[in-house]
């Protein structure tokens, strides 16, 4: 199970590789735009909710590293040429 500080250490990382988290979250959920805010900030929201936001958030930043890795990748074949 999760614990408080594994939501803020998620939120905090989020916060580094999105620039509008808000928004990113909104686009993979139903929920209200107050509903993130609060779960962004660490206010009370419903239980479920808050598992709900916490995956969203884990596979936005799963996204986001596979991507840098897609990257870096790229990177060598294309630029560092052995």
């Amino acid at each position: 199970m999760y614990t408080e500080q594994h939501i803020a250490k998620t939120i905090a990382t989020l916060h580094d590789l999105v620039h509008d988290p808000i928004k990113v979250l909104e686009s993979h959920t139903n929920l209200s735009r107050t509903t993130i805010q609060r779960f962004l900030r660490r206010d009370p929201i419903k239980p479920a909710n808050t598992a709900h936001l916490f995956e969203i958030c884990l596979d936005v930043i799963e996204k986001h590293q596979q991507r840098q890795q897609q990257l870096t990748l790229k990177y060598k074949r294309i630029i560092q040429k052995d």
